[in-house]
């Protein structure tokens, strides 16, 4: 018999944890507009991309390749889950995606790109070293690295703060998209929480000590909400970084 620990839990070299439920449920959160405040500040990061060679590293459904492929990129995706690369090739099938670890990049050239994302990918990646090193290697010089991820410790995810953000959630559209997959993804939760491969999360501060350290210059850092209420974003603008959300991006530089 089938027990709850053998769906649910997590080992960081097994690719086929996501399913494609996974997927599916990732791309609804798009096209639903649940995620539009990352979307748009994303995009603003990444900036005018056309004629640019880029790799978007842990691409997954494809929705983030796709769309710098329209912004003009000449773009490369790669995910190591093969469902997520079949669930990519399905929904754009022009795009030139991969099958293939982020800590394995050994088969693009030195100096190869003049982007890299990575896409609420880093904190499911133990080896943040191995990661940075084969990116820096391939990105060309001046070249640019842009990260979403969550921003841990932020001071969103305790009382009270966490319960005023999650009452204000109705007062936008995006927020009661976020709310109702929600609401499915509590009881899907009960027979696996894909969350707990988020394995090594970053706070605004350690991110950028990490890049850093791996020899990156720190161009930009957002600190946003992941679910945006205008209304009550504007006022949280005007808050110190830290108190400004619960999700960051940032672009970092490898030196021209």
């Amino acid at each position: 018999m089938l027990k709850l620990a053998d769906i649910t839990s997590f080992q960081e070299d097994n690719a086929e944890f996501y399913d494609m439920e996974y997927f599916i449920s990732m791309e609804y959160r798009y096209f639903s507009g649940a995620h539009g405040s990352r979307v748009r500040h994303i995009l603003a990061a990444v900036g005018d991309v056309e004629g640019k060679r880029c790799l978007d590293v842990g691409c997954g459904g494809g929705f983030f390749t796709n769309e710098l492929a329209e912004r003009g990129a000449d773009v490369t995706g790669i995910d190591y889950s093969p469902y997520g690369i079949q669930f990519a090739c399905s929904r754009y099938p022009d795009l030139d995606l991969r099958q293939q670890s982020a800590l394995d990049l050994y088969t693009f050239a030195n100096e190869s790109f003049d982007v890299v994302t990575l896409l609420d990918t880093i904190e499911h990646i133990s080896d943040h070293d191995h990661l940075l090193d084969g990116i820096y290697r391939i990105l060309k010089p001046g070249g640019q690295l842009v990260i979403s991820t969550d921003a841990a410790g932020s001071p969103w995810s305790h009382a009270p703060l966490s319960r005023l953000v999650r009452r204000m959630e109705p007062f936008s559209s995006e927020g009661r998209a976020f709310r109702l997959i929600n609401k499915v993804e509590r009881y899907r939760r009960r027979f696996k929480d894909y969350h707990v491969s988020h394995i090594a999360e970053l706070s605004a501060e350690s991110l950028v000590v990490l890049l850093e350290d791996s020899g990156f210059d720190i161009i930009d850092q957002k600190i946003y909400p992941l679910v945006g209420v205008p209304m009550r974003d504007i006022f949280f603008r005007l808050l110190p970084k830290a108190y400004r959300g619960n999700h960051q991006t940032v672009v970092a530089q490898k030196s021209p």
